[in-house]
């Protein structure tokens, strides 16, 4: 098993990042996460609404 350094490890990620398609799927991930946040969110509002607005502005901040 080959281990990495951090430095490594974020250089080849880096290297992934730029590349076109990888970096579309990343945005798509993303985009599907936060919508996930989003409905749990609002579906945590009728139950707690000062815990769904923490919520809401952690994930805007993303």
């Amino acid at each position: 098993m080959t281990l990495f350094t951090e430095a490594e490890i974020i250089t080849n990620h880096q290297k992934l990042n730029t590349q076109t398609g990888h970096q579309q799927v990343t945005n798509k991930r993303v985009g599907i996460q936060l919508g996930k946040m989003m409905v749990e969110i609002n579906a945590q509002q009728a139950i707690n609404p000062e815990f769904a607005q923490l919520h809401k502005l952690i994930a805007q901040a993303c």
